[in-house]
C-alpha cells in the first residue's frame, strides 16, 4: 500500500467516526414538531393556548453542535393537517414574540385569529409550547405584480 492509499483510508476511517457520532448525538436529541394556525382561545393567566391547525410538521433531525467544518443541518417534515384544534400548554420558558415585540412579548399579546407558529413537544392531548411566533399570512398571490 502506498503513502497516498494510507492517507486516503485514514482520512475515510476518521471521517466515518465523525458521522457515526453526530448520528448517535441525531438519536438522543428530542423530535421537535410545531404546528401553525389562527388562535382559538387562550388563557394567559393559565398559560394555555388553543389554535387551529391548518399545517403541521416535525423536526426530523437538527445538528448544529458539530464542528465548524461539518455545518449544521435541519431536517423536516411538514403537512396539510385536518384543521382540528390543539391545545398547548405553554412551558415556563417559553418564548413569545410578535412582529412589534421580538424579544419580551408573553401570551398576553395575542389574541383569536393571530396566525401563530408555535414549536411544541408531545403528543397525543398532551402538547407543550416552547415557543410562539405570531406572523403575518404570506401575501396572496392575486396581490402580487
Amino acid at each position: 500500500m502506498n503513502a497516498g492509499m494510507k492517507h486516503s483510508l485514514i482520512a475515510l476511517v476518521m471521517f466515518t467516526a465523525v458521522v457515526a457520532q453526530a448520528e448517535n448525538r441525531l438519536k438522543d436529541a428530542p423530535k421537535e414538531f410545531w404546528c401553525v394556525g389562527p388562535v382559538v382561545a387562550l388563557d394567559a393567566r393559565l398559560g394555555l393556548l388553543t389554535i387551529e391547525v391548518k399545517e403541521s410538521g416535525q423536526t426530523v433531525a437538527m445538528d448544529t453542535r458539530g464542528p465548524v467544518r461539518l455545518g449544521s443541518f435541519i431536517v423536516s417534515s411538514s403537512s396539510a393537517a385536518s384543521e382540528q384544534q390543539r391545545s398547548f400548554q405553554c412551558a415556563p420558558q417559553c418564548r413569545f414574540a410578535t412582529p412589534t415585540k421580538p424579544a419580551g412579548a408573553a401570551l398576553s399579546d395575542f389574541k383569536p385569529g393571530d396566525p401563530v407558529r408555535v414549536t411544541c413537544t408531545g403528543s397525543n392531548n398532551n402538547w407543550t409550547a416552547h415557543q410562539v411566533l405570531k406572523h403575518a399570512p404570506a401575501p396572496s398571490a392575486a396581490g402580487r405584480k
